[in-house]
């Protein structure tokens, strides 16, 4: 309600043009519902000191100290991992590279790294901190847009007053336009140090399930972070490893609902139908779990860190730990996690055939394949091992070769007076394509099939519905996508 109140207050102050611009930056922050924020620091000279560092250059700041040095103003929000907007709102603080050349400067061989009081911690590269390259993304859409000029500041006031506990007093914040924000896990509060480091490989690991998920290293850190989805593990040679529980992961693809937090995220019901998790590394070796062995195990531990460092290279970005793994289940060099869910019955596509002659008649599927399992069933084995099973092209020729409609389940329909006679009988495809062959080529040879199943499973999509094989046809003879077979007399 304050901050509505000044912007009345505004409205009534400026120009037009002013007006106009405001009332589009009300809109975006109105869509975030208020929130409340806890009491402001103070500016006391013993509150709020924290470090910035770079080898063996350290400086310390207190809260006074950075409110003396010169500022930068400008407008920042962010949208959390749910989708949630907060702001923009109107920022103020100190560049990170003016608190970075205290200690000597960044170089695009260093990275940056924030921590918390808490010590939650999140790394920027060099590109990031010194030429403001994040995503930026619409405060009414949420969709990416192209940004200007962004600025990494230390923030301590945020529109007009002191950071409250909430967030501050002081946090990082990202400078962009007014219509605009940066996604939430940058923006790390309760900022107590920054660290110039070596700058680590960035990477990603998939996640594939009811939904699929490219989780960036940043985002995995973010998660890492002690006061979020943190886990650790000490193995018995006293090396501590840190990194997120498998389930957590799992629970982002799960389902297809990504949900707004990961501990809410896994799908119990999901889990207790029964799954299996493939926890793959990037040269293919995998190790598969059940859905039972990884629900809400918190020492089943995908790992980014041991004793504090990125993974050594042998076993980098990721890898799986935990107390009750087996050396072999430990799966290192991890590059993809995936949520095998039980394979529903999906129907085949229904499909029809054409029979034109002396009649008509339009055979389905269903038709064909009860025809099939009767009396009328062939089978031929390829060059290749294929098996390709299904009806003879005859018996599909006797039932449109004369007026007469002859018991469709009697091989006695094809009249062989008339195939002795001579006519044609044309195999045509979906597209046009079609082979023809005479009477006599055809007359009750058990030998040329109109196949619809290839070892056991329907034809192929390039083939489908139904192919013409036989041991005795050319390749150019075995007409796929068979849609019609038509006889034709003299």
């Amino acid at each position: 309600m304050r901050k509505t109140l000044r912007e009345i207050v505004v409205l009534s102050l400026v120009t037009l043009v002013t007006i106009a611009a405001t009332v589009g930056v009300a809109a975006c922050k109105q869509s975030t519902p208020p929130v409340e924020e806890g009491p402001a620091a103070s500016d006391g000279t013993s509150e709020s000191v924290f470090t910035v560092s770079k080898g063996s250059e350290s400086k310390t700041y207190t809260l006074a100290a950075i409110k003396a040095m010169p500022a930068q103003e400008g407008w920042g929000g962010i949208m959390n991992s749910s989708g949630v907007i907060s702001g923009p709102f109107k920022q103020k603080g100190v560049p990170v590279t003016k608190l970075l050349d205290d200690v000597g400067g960044i170089s695009a061989s260093d990275a940056v790294r924030v921590t918390a009081k808490d010590g939650y911690s999140m790394t920027y590269s060099y590109d990031q901190i010194v030429n403001g390259n994040f995503t930026t993304l619409d405060c009414s859409t949420g969709e990416e847009v192209p940004h200007g000029k962004l600025t990494v500041i230390l923030s301590y006031e945020e529109d007009g007053a002191a950071l409250g506990e909430r967030h501050g007093p002081l946090r990082v914040a990202i400078l962009n336009s007014d219509t605009q924000v940066t996604e939430g896990h940058w923006w790390v509060k309760w900022v107590n140090s920054i660290e110039v480091i070596a700058l680590e490989q960035s990477w990603s690991l998939s996640l594939e399930g009811a939904i699929t998920e490219d989780m960036d290293s940043a985002t995995f850190e973010s998660g890492a972070a002690p006061g979020c989805h943190g886990a650790s593990w000490t193995d018995a040679d006293g090396r501590v490893w840190e990194g997120i529980p498998l389930w957590l992961l799992v629970g982002r693809v799960d389902d297809d609902n990504p949900h707004s937090k990961e501990s809410q995220a896994f799908n119990d019901a999901v889990a207790d139908a029964g799954y299996e998790v493939q926890v793959i590394a990037a040269d293919g070796y995998s190790k598969t779990f059940t859905s039972a062995e990884v629900k809400r195990n918190d020492d089943m531990i995908v790992a980014f860190r041991c004793d504090g460092e990125p993974i050594e290279e042998d076993k980098w970005p990721l890898r799986l730990v935990g107390p009750d793994l087996t050396k072999g289940q430990m799966v290192s060099q991890i590059v993809t996690m995936k949520v095998v869910l039980p394979q529903t019955a999906v129907p085949e596509p229904e499909w029809t055939l054409h029979l034109e002659g002396a009649l008509t008649e339009d055979i389905t599927d269903s038709y064909f394949a009860a025809a099939f399992v009767d009396c009328h069933s062939a089978s031929w084995t390829d060059d290749e091992g294929h098996a390709w099973e299904g009806i003879p092209l005859w018996l599909f020729v006797g039932r449109v070769d004369d007026d007469f409609k002859h018991n469709p389940n009697q091989p006695g329909a094809f009249s062989d007076a008339l195939a002795d006679a001579g006519y044609e009988v044309q195999v045509i495809a979906a597209d046009g394509y079609s082979k023809a062959f005479t009477s006599a080529e055809v007359k009750r040879n058990d030998d040329m099939i109109v196949a619809f199943r290839c070892d056991g499973k329907p034809i192929e999509e390039d083939r489908w519905p139904l192919r013409l094989v036989g041991p005795n046809l050319t390749k150019g003879q075995m007409v796929s996508q068979i849609t019609e077979i038509k006889v034709v007399f003299p």
